[in-house]
């Protein structure tokens, strides 16, 4: 959802301007006119990333973001502002709408998504898709889901990469076959698939382009671990603009692990088990321990695997699957305001 119902939790001066205050609503920090809000009200809250109609502009007089019609994160007087926080509209029947209930549909907006073009990646040329080969865990903003984590929960924390998402792995085949079942009775084990592919979508492994040639590197070690699909980010020179990581040749940092057949992801300590096994550089850990303890540590400065590129924010999951009946599996994400703030970058990824 781009745009929910939500509280006002708190209202504060802004220190630099007289005619506006800073509004806080979930995790978000909002600039809006003084006086506009007050403590407890409601309102709708429209987040980064979001797509304004025209119409809706015009009638709610946002000539400025003309330009895109795309929600920013972006400073007033000296303030960091993340989304847009609108009061209930008076001619709007509101009575059946709750707390975190969502209005996209009401208003038309839509979520701002990046072009996905093949240029410099290569023949991206698809192949069946196999219903083991599943897609990664969409991890939401932890502004969005700020009470999800309770102070007792063991967590890991580890650097979120700018690169390209990308997954890889030796499952069983979308049907078997004659073959199969031959290879499977003589050997007395099932005959595994190799399938690569990008985030949205599976690719031919023969193909020629970035996810393939990546994952040719990794195809024999891991023909040593069938059943288990591998999730990576590759990142360097020419994948991401101002995220090179200090390495012209695409690489790979590995971020998480399913199980096809156990259908769960790996614990964060037999993931790292696994991948230092088969010596497949991951994510740069941060922190792991109890949630409290972290505090309210937000991602700034520079990248931990790179002191010359910034860095992009966080990524919290807990030690074992855990979910959330909001939320579904509690991984989330915590993106750096000053990587949002250069331009173009997005909370897309």
């Amino acid at each position: 959802m781009q745009a929910t119902i939500v509280k006002v939790k708190s209202i504060k001066k802004h220190p630099n301007a007289d005619r506006l205050d800073i509004a806080h609503v979930l995790g978000w920090q909002c600039v809006v006119l003084k006086g506009q809000f007050k403590i407890g009200d409601r309102a709708y809250y429209i987040s980064i990333d979001t797509i304004i109609p025209e119409e809706y502009m015009v009638s709610h007089e946002m000539e400025y973001l003309k330009k895109n019609s795309r929600v920013k994160t972006v400073k007033l007087r000296g303030v960091i502002s993340q989304g847009i926080l609108m009061p209930l509209d008076d001619d709007i029947n509101w009575l059946g709408y709750k707390i975190g209930d969502g209005v996209d549909d009401l208003f038309g907006f839509i979520k701002y998504e990046p072009l996905q073009s093949g240029d410099g990646f290569g023949n991206l040329q698809q192949s069946k898709q196999n219903p083991h080969f599943i897609k990664y865990t969409k991890i939401e903003n932890i502004k969005n889901y700020p009470d999800v984590l309770r102070d007792d929960d063991y967590v890991f924390v580890t650097e979120k990469i700018h690169g390209t998402n990308f997954r890889i792995g030796w499952v069983l085949p979308k049907q078997e076959k004659i073959w199969d079942k031959i290879y499977r009775i003589l050997f007395k084990t099932p005959r595994y698939e190799f399938c690569v592919g990008s985030f949205n979508a599976q690719l031919n492994p023969e193909a020629s382009n970035l996810y393939t040639g990546t994952a040719r590197k990794f195809k024999k070690i891991l023909s040593k671990t069938p059943k288990y699909i591998f999730f990576g980010e590759i990142h360097g020179a020419h994948i991401q603009k101002n995220a090179r990581y200090g390495t012209n040749i695409p690489q790979v940092l590995f971020f998480d692990i399913y199980d096809t057949e156990a259908m769960e992801y790996l614990g964060f300590d037999s993931f790292t088990y696994l991948c230092d096994r088969l010596n497949l550089d991951r994510a740069p850990d941060i922190y792991q321990g109890h949630w409290d303890m972290f505090g309210n540590k937000t991602p700034s400065g520079q990248s931990y695997l790179d002191q010359d590129t910034i860095l992009e924010g966080f990524v919290i999951r807990t030690r074992y699957e855990s979910w959330n009946e909001n939320l579904g599996r509690v991984i989330l994400k915590d993106i750096s305001t000053e990587y949002l703030l250069q331009k173009n970058n997005t909370d897309f990824h």
